[in-house]
């Protein structure tokens, strides 16, 4: 592309509008988190220019209709419509039998986001088109009918939320239609269960990411403004939905970094949010979420630094609310959900004094055979100590249940979490944070506590085997951003990583087998990179701490100092 499309590109892709300008007038797409494309018309349903199974999701679910749809809006026309139009006869037309279709056609959650903006284009139409009403109308229930089958519900996962939410609306949306008779009260039963089953009793989301907590709570808002959109119908409510909606946002207020970014935990990409609250009633929690998300710019700083949550795992200290340079650990225990599962129990993420000190591997992208996707979900892209060679627990319904949080206590100018995770089979890892802040100045301190053993005979064995065949039978690891310089001291007893005016001291508190560093290999494995936005990669480090005990205890304690 030369550049004066990128120029174009760049001029125009900043709003809705601007977008279905490019899209109406030019030819082009920029699906959200991917480069602009050449997208000539009639529509290639085929096509995979970059080679990602995302952007075919988006393809499919008609995702451009929204921007076709607001620069018609904006400009006082209809030349988005009547394309929107075009596209979802030839859409119709090719795959109207999810029997036999590509699978990213009748996608489980594009199906629901594209009967989404089925309806509105169906809105932006007018009522002398009665032809093409009633073939919406056809397209609208086909939809729902497939949302309503068990078969193609996704129970228990935020896919199957969204789901429920469209059902419930496509229902409304019927009003008496035959076909819809008892729809919105299955739509309602599944969300209750949907919603139950995403966020624990302590309000926090239970699907393993920082990023997936806050799109529940979007999903939250949705499911309130559906419920007063059609509250002059005769329709099934949804109980209790205020106070999950005003527990669920204290938990994102203590998960935001002092920068007012998701910490990167799981899938989530590292970015500033919009504001959710921006066109919505306000929870009483409303002002400390603003003042999390501005980085103290607007709002009111929380009365509490620390955040414990057993139900969901969740684990947030801090030192204080003043402004950036606030030292926040962020970190989890628990495996509730099979749903963007990393091999994580235990990691953590560290900012301090305004910087990354400590990072995660991310998400990268929903390609679960890609080799850096499989090593960014892989315990070596996160900060745990693990025994070498054993395959974590993915599957839920194979697992115990020993992912918790143990105990806890809060006191002034002290946080103590202790966890302990089963995810090796065979073996149990356990870690302590304490969170040591000093009242007059606070300066923060943080020691690490892990002890991982074998549990049985076999895993003792497989200890044995790995001891002999290599020196080292367990790794502590730690990924550090790559605009960090990283020392390694020769008596294998401290790590300094040198940032901004600031240097962060790693002590080792026992002794080890050797201390070992990559950053941004490629082969034979990967190792040493992190992503932080969608389908990006870049080199990190990754410090690797071997130990040659057959039940490994070690400490560890974080400070900084200048330099």
């Amino acid at each position: 592309m030369n550049s004066l499309d990128n120029d174009l590109i760049k001029s125009l892709n900043a709003t809705p509008a601007g977008r279905g300008e490019l899209f109406l007038k030019h030819e082009i797409w920029e699906a959200a988190h991917f480069q602009a494309v050449k997208f000539a018309r009639p529509v290639d349903w085929g096509a995979d220019p970059l080679n990602n199974r995302s952007w075919v999701f988006q393809l499919h679910r008609l995702a451009f209709f929204a921007d076709l749809l607001a620069y018609d809006k904006e400009h006082g026309v209809s030349d988005g419509l009547e394309l929107c139009l075009v596209i979802l006869k030839d859409w119709w037309d090719k795959f109207q039998d999810p029997a036999h279709t590509p699978p990213m056609a009748w996608h489980d959650h594009g199906t629901a986001l594209r009967a989404l903006d089925v309806v509105a284009v169906r809105a932006a139409l007018s009522k002398q088109r009665e032809k093409d009403h009633a073939l919406l109308g056809e397209i609208l229930q086909a939809h729902a009918l497939f949302l309503s089958k068990d078969t193609n519900y996704s129970k228990g996962t935020n896919h199957g939320l969204d789901q429920s939410i469209t059902l419930y609306r496509l229902a409304a949306e019927a009003e008496s239609a035959p076909w819809a008779e008892g729809l919105a009260h299955l739509a309602v039963d599944r969300i209750h269960h949907e919603i139950d089953t995403a966020f624990a009793p302590d309000g926090g989301h239970r699907e393993n990411s920082v990023g997936y907590h806050q799109f529940g709570v979007s999903q939250l808002l949705k499911v309130r403004s559906l419920m007063a959109q059609y509250a002059d119908l005769d329709l099934p409510r949804i109980d209790k939905l205020e106070a999950l909606i005003e527990t669920a946002t204290v938990v994102l207020t203590q998960m935001l970094g002092p920068d007012g970014k998701m910490p990167q935990i799981g899938d989530t990409v590292v970015q500033r949010l919009p504001n959710l609250f921006a066109n919505t009633d306000l929870p009483d929690a409303y002002h400390n979420y603003l003042y999390a998300l501005t980085a103290g710019r607007s709002g009111q700083p929380p009365k509490r630094t620390s955040m414990i949550l057993p139900h969901s795992g969740w684990i947030s200290l801090r030192n204080h609310w003043k402004d950036k340079t606030a030292v926040h650990l962020m970190s989890r225990c628990g495996y509730a959900s099979n749903y963007h599962r990393h091999d994580d129990d235990q990691t953590f993420v560290l900012k301090a004094h305004g910087q990354d000190w400590v990072v995660d591997g991310g998400l990268y992208q929903y390609t679960e055979q890609d080799p850096f996707r499989k090593y960014l979900r892989s315990y070596r892209a996160h900060s745990i100590t693990a025994p070498t060679g054993e395959i974590p627990t993915r599957n839920l319904k194979d697992y115990d249940g020993g992912s918790r949080i143990d105990s806890w206590n809060e006191a002034p100018g002290r946080s103590y979490v202790s966890t302990s995770s089963r995810i090796f089979p065979g073996h149990v890892s356990r870690r302590s944070f304490t969170f040591d802040v000093d009242a007059t100045t606070d300066v923060a301190e943080l020691t690490l506590v892990d002890h991982v053993r074998p549990l049985d005979e076999s895993a003792i064995k497989r200890r044995q085997r790995a001891l002999d065949e290599t020196g080292y039978c367990y790794t502590s690891r730690f990924m550090f951003p790559q605009d960090k310089t990283v020392d390694l001291s020769e008596a294998n007893d401290k790590v300094l990583v040198r940032g901004t005016g600031m240097v962060m001291q790693l002590e080792i508190l026992g002794q080890v087998h050797g201390i070992f560093l990559n950053k941004g290999v490629e082969g034979p494995e990967p190792d040493g990179w992190r992503s932080t936005t969608f389908a990006t990669l870049e080199p990190a480090w990754a410090l690797e701490i071997r130990h040659d005990t057959l039940d490994v205890a070690i400490s560890y304690r974080i400070s900084w100092q200048r330099g």
